[in-house]
Parts: C-alpha cells; structure tokens; sequence
C-alpha cells in the first residue's frame, strides 16, 4: 500500500500547519518572544541514547509480555544494546524504513531519547500525507506517541514534534480522534503546556493540536477537552505571551473551537487577538459566533 513506505521528504525541518506554525526542528527550537532562540539544555550523547534510567527499569521493559515489547528472552548485555541502538538509529536517520519501522523502532527503545526524536521527526513527515496519517494511528502510532511523550515529560523538541503529529493525526479520521480521546492525549498535552509554560513554540504546537482535536463534529469530545484543562491552558499561554501574534492566533482558534468567548476574559486579551488576526473586521464575527455558542 501506499502508506508502507518511507516519506520521500523526512526534512529535519518541515512547517507545522501549513505556514500556521513556525518549523519543527527536532532538537532545536525558535522562541517569538523577543526575536530571541531558546536552546534546550542538551542532554549527553550517552543518555540521549541508551537513556537515562534505572536498570531495573529496563530489566522490567524487557519482561513484558506483550508481543510489542517482548524482543527477546533475557536481556541482552549494555555493549550488545547499544550496539543494536545505534544500527537502529543509523538506520532511521538514513531515511529508511516505513511507519511500521518507525514505530517498532520508538517501542523497542522507548528510553532513548536519540530515538524518540528521529522517530517523532520523521512521523511528523509522513503525517503530511492523510493517507499515511490514517494508517499511524491504524497501526497504534497514538500510543506509541503519547507513550514517548510521557517518558520524556522535559525534552521540549520531542514533546513539540510529538503535538505536531497529534495535530495532524486529528484531522485525519475519525478513527484516530477517537483513539486520541480514549487514549488520554488531551490531559497529557495539557500536563505538557503547564509544565514548559515559558516555551511559546511549544505552546503553540499545543494549541493547534487541541484545535485539531476539537474540529471533530462531537460535541461530548469538545466538552470533555474543555473540561480537561484545554481552555485553561490556552488562556494561561495568552497571558504568558500576551505579544506573541502566532501564539495568540493558535489560542484562539483553539478557543473558538471550544465555544469560548474571548471578550468575556478581558479587553486587553480581546485586543491583542484581534491585532494577531489582521484587524477587527473579521475577529468581531468570530467573536460572536464564539459567544453564541458559549451561551447556547
């Protein structure tokens, strides 16, 4: 199928949203705040690799009994892991592989963080084909990258790319939406926005995932994302960022979506969005039709 092969453009950078966001480099990131970069603390090239847990951790990951997990009967030697690590890693970062590759590879190596970023890196470049978004979350990619997200809770790149995929993978079935709400994807983004609250690109990946997430024609789902912390967080990223126009416009798209009125939070919030949306001809409309469906 068309899906079972690899991207043909798996860039180390790619635009999120079709021009909506800055672009994603796993790794590296630009702050709007300020005209200024923010550069993540780099973990050790050792750590980013094998990973920076217990080894009875891993001696339990290595027991499970799920046939996803269970690679091998007793655990291989840390000279043998390693070895096979780096071949993974050498391996995706060539361009190799399909998503199954990709997934069995984040699965396989879940600590690893070398991993988890070229895997996220390269999923994110296979979600621009619908086609191809569809079969991720056919095949359990919504898991896996929850699952990556949650292991590596302080990696701002992995947890940015990894809200870029679930943004598209929202928008791509309703399959997938519906996995995403099952599999907990909204409290562990919104977990995410308050725990990097003072990273504006990040937080702006995480508005346009909820927004995604609340496009879906569910009105339970939109309820239970805005009960889940989806309209805190983007209201607490608007007051962190009251300047940042692109963050200000993903945060209100996000809030439109949930039926939440702007005007009713405070002028000064009202004006700085309707300045990101280019004027207040075609934010007034919006506006309304978020109060009328806040008070319907």
């Amino acid at each position: 199928t068309s899906w079972h092969s690899a991207a043909s453009s798996a860039a180390g950078s790619v635009n999120d949203g079709g021009g909506m966001g800055e672009p994603i480099r796993i790794g590296s990131f630009h702050s709007q705040n300020g005209g200024q970069m923010q550069q993540q603390q780099q973990p050790s090239s050792n750590s980013m690799l094998v990973g920076n847990v217990p080894p009875a951790v891993r001696l339990a990951h290595s027991k499970l009994s799920s046939s996803i997990y269970h690679h091998h009967v007793r655990p291989m030697s840390d000279d043998v892991e390693t070895a096979h690590m780096e071949k993974t890693l050498n391996y995706l970062e060539s361009g190799s592989g399909d998503i199954c590759d990709i997934l069995a590879a984040m699965r396989r190596f879940p600590f690893s963080l070398a991993v988890q970023r070229v895997s996220v890196e390269k999923l994110y470049a296979h979600c621009f084909d619908t086609e191809h978004a569809q079969a991720i979350g056919l095949v359990g990619g919504i898991r896996t990258i929850i699952d990556a997200m949650e292991h590596h809770p302080d990696d701002v790149a992995l947890q940015r790319g990894c809200a870029g995929v679930i943004k598209h993978l929202a928008g791509a079935s309703t399959y997938n939406l519906g996995m995403l709400d099952k599999m907990g994807s909204v409290s562990i983004i919104c977990a995410t926005m308050g725990r990097h609250d003072r990273v504006a690109p990040l937080l702006e990946s995480c508005c346009w995932a909820l927004e995604s997430m609340t496009r879906g024609p569910s009105p339970e789902l939109k309820m239970r994302i805005a009960k889940g912390g989806g309209i805190h967080a983007a209201m607490k990223a608007v007051e962190n960022f009251p300047n940042n126009e692109s963050l200000l416009r993903a945060a209100f798209h996000c809030l439109r979506q949930l039926g939440y009125n702007p005007s009713n939070y405070g002028n000064g919030m009202v004006a700085g969005m309707m300045s990101a949306m280019g004027g207040g001809g075609g934010m007034g409309g919006m506006t309304n039709g978020m109060g009328g469906m806040a008070n319907s």
